[in-house]
């Protein structure tokens, strides 16, 4: 057992055991913390996501991320220390439950605040404090290492005996822009998030109370996850896990694209050096161009002799814009506009993604001059990126934006805010005058009138979801395109039919759907129906049975069903009656794509999500599956099971894809202002150096 697993398992232990204790408040009513997770910049940022996906894993849990100069600060007392004044925290409202687990993240190891809020931690013998760097040789290790005194050695013995110290084994990174060591990190953490569910899930009694919704068959589904990242990261960084080239169609966009907007950074440098060449050239050897064509024409010019030296002078004042044009059009970009360094703006729904992004952007071309910089903003797209940004949409706006995958159920309405963000940015200005989006995500479809390049991340080495399943079904195209409104449109009909269905059979049973036909939805558009013409045959025994009739068969050979009219909007309440018309005009859009595998897919996970939980009954002679009338609540039951594993993927993997993307995107884009003629800077290192000589911090530790 390695001494990363060791030290998971006893985080684990602990979080059980912070569980069975139950929620602690202090006498004022206050919710005593029961996880702490605390670090500063990029590992705050980490920890920040690890504790949110802690939360939605053990809701039970009082989980709570904060930056260590705060921790640092609310752990001292007396005259001269600092109490933070912003937060919800402070002196009296920050208490640690007994058996409260504290993790502190720290790259380096030697993280100032990081490592002294260790030790105030360390000393608080209810606390069980671990501790994440990137290698074993830390000061942040020692300090959970030392003992003191009788009581000190004791807790050492423990330590070893359990170990607290979880290393992301990338060693020493001495380059600021910090990128292998934060993707290490936030898939260790992947890593310790999994192991506290396989916990959970080993030590899954009646006895305890505990509520643990998830089984071995989730962990392993989590597992299968987690182990997809390899492939789509090799893909994207262009090589294998062992360093050898491995040729890609996504690496080659990546950098592309990148190669792309390094044009935008290094035209103002082109501009300058060739302006500067052509007045150096021309002033000394006293040689204007228009001019000197009017002396050695030797012609008498129509126009005053003032004529030829004003177009001269023209031409020096608008040289620099003319070569930028020039520039513009060899390159493949847009001729007309703005001519000032480029702002970029990093949009993603995962806010760890988008401030991880700019710090590295940032510290990036931190050395670089003025002819080869520009600004870097990042924002949640979901959030505060409309609020905060789009009045700053102009032409010299280039946004990077990381959508997730609406293929997936929980994740459909999620790209579709992020459009709806992108394309108000897109059209506050008409025609050209606007910003250049790029979009990078797992699903290949994108809207061209709204970007000028999406970059299609690989999903082939995912696991299929069953919400993804039950859409590929309903699909035309081989590779499961699919635009966020489809999306939303194919699930919400989804279960709403199957919760009609589920309603019309809930003492009955379903049919064996093998033979089912394509399905005509022209017979059910008074309703909205999905699944098309479906039957209701009432039965001796109060049970229905539900049928597709075939479209080939003779209507004289099959009993004829009275025609049902169409329901009156008045018999509904508004609800329902706006759901009837969401539901007929969105029918002609999805009517092309489904197809007679949908019916298949769609009462096969069901069967399968019913028998998992309820214990369904598969009668083989009747080929119908017996199902409790009394829990019956449809497909919306079947999505919400996944909900918790597609979250997973989205924030542990499906993030963490797109994180790597962007950084190989924006490493080909410094790298070539960085490699300019005269004006060439290091891009892995910043005039502060924080992340290597740490020391400087805001908040001091006294005594």
């Amino acid at each position: 057992r390695s001494l990363n697993r060791s030290s998971a398992l006893h985080f684990a232990q602990r979080l059980h055991g912070r569980q069975l204790a139950g929620p602690a408040l202090t006498e004022a009513g206050v919710r005593e913390i029961d996880v702490l997770v605390t670090g500063v910049e990029g590992s705050l940022w980490v920890g920040e996501q690890f504790a949110a996906d802690l939360s939605r894993l053990f809701p039970g849990l009082y989980v709570v991320p904060l930056s260590s100069n705060l921790v640092l600060g609310l752990l001292q007392d007396g005259a001269g220390y600092m109490e933070p004044l912003q937060g919800r925290f402070n002196k009296a409202t920050f208490r640690l439950a007994p058996g409260a687990v504290c993790l502190a993240i720290s790259q380096s190891g030697t993280t100032y605040p990081t490592v002294w809020a260790t030790r105030l931690l360390h000393r608080d013998p209810r606390c069980h404090v671990f501790a994440m760097s990137g290698h074993m040789d830390t000061v942040l290790r020692e300090t959970l290492s030392r003992g003191q005194g009788q009581q000190q050695r004791q807790a050492l013995q423990q330590h070893q005996q359990q170990p607290s110290i979880f290393t992301s084994m990338v060693g020493v990174r001495p380059a600021e822009a910090s990128t292998v060591a934060t993707v290490a990190m936030q898939h260790t953490l992947s890593h310790l998030l999994l192991e506290c569910v396989a916990y959970a899930v080993d030590l899954k009694t009646p006895e305890d109370g505990l509520e643990c919704p998830y089984t071995a068959q989730d962990v392993s589904d989590m597992q299968q996850v987690l182990e997809s990242l390899l492939y789509s990261v090799e893909k994207s960084c262009g090589v294998d896990f062992r360093g050898a080239a491995t040729p890609s169609v996504v690496h080659e966009e990546l950098v592309k694209t990148g190669a792309c907007w390094a044009h935008h950074v290094t035209e103002a440098y082109v501009a300058t050096m060739l302006a500067a060449l052509y007045v150096y050239l021309t002033v000394t050897f006293g040689l204007p161009p228009v001019s000197t064509v009017f002396d050695w024409s030797h012609i008498s010019p129509p126009v005053p002799s003032w004529v030829p030296h004003l177009l001269d002078a023209h031409i020096y004042v608008f040289i620099g814009v003319a070569i930028c044009v020039a520039h513009r059009l060899l390159t493949g970009r847009r001729l007309w506009t703005r001519f000032s360094s480029r702002s970029v703006v990093v949009v993603d729904s995962c806010t760890m993604n988008a401030k991880l992004i700019v710090a590295y952007l940032t510290k990036l071309r931190s050395l670089s001059s003025r002819l080869t910089t520009f600004s870097v903003f990042g924002q949640n797209g979901t959030d505060s990126f409309v609020h905060e940004m789009t009045h700053l949409t102009t032409s010299d706006t280039l946004i990077a934006m990381g959508l997730p995958d609406c293929r997936i159920a929980s994740l459909a309405s999620t790209q579709s805010a992020m459009l709806m963000s992108l394309q108000q940015a897109k059209f506050i200005k008409k025609g050209s005058a606007g910003i250049e989006a790029v979009t990078l995500g797992q699903n290949p479809w994108f809207d061209e009138r709204l970007v000028s390049q999406h970059i299609a991340l690989p999903t082939c080495a995912r696991p299929a979801f069953v919400s993804q399943n039950l859409l590929s079904t309903s699909l035309t195209s081989a590779d499961a395109t699919c635009p966020p409104g489809l999306a939303i449109t194919v699930y919400e009909h989804l279960c709403h039919t199957a919760l009609k269905v589920s309603r019309a059979t809930s003492s009955g049973t379903l049919p064996h759907l093998l033979g089912a036909p394509r399905l005509d939805l022209s017979l059910a558009r008074h309703n909205g129906d999905i699944v098309g013409h479906v039957v209701m045959k009432p039965m001796m025994d109060a049970k229905a049975v539900i049928t597709v009739p075939a479209e080939s068969v003779d209507g004289s050979s099959v009993p004829q069903e009275p025609e049902m009219a169409p329901p009156s909007e008045r018999g509904l309440d508004w609800e329902e009656q706006e759901a009837q018309r969401e539901h007929m005009r969105a029918l002609p859009l999805i009517e092309e794509y489904l197809g007679q595998e949908f019916l298949h897919t769609v009462f096969e996970a069901w069967r399968r999500q019913r028998s998992r939980a309820m214990g369904t009954v598969w009668n083989a002679s009747r080929h119908t599956w017996l199902m409790p009338s009394k829990k019956m609540e449809g497909m919306q039951q079947v999505l919400e099971s996944q909900r918790v594993l597609e979250y997973f993927y989205e924030s542990r993997v499906g993030a963490t894809e797109r994180l790597v993307g962007f950084m190989v995107l924006f490493h080909r884009m410094v790298s070539s202002a960085s490699r300019v003629p005269y004006l060439g800077f290091a891009m892995d290192r910043t005039e502060s150096r924080l992340r290597i000589a740490s020391t400087p911090a805001p908040v001091p530790m006294r005594g």
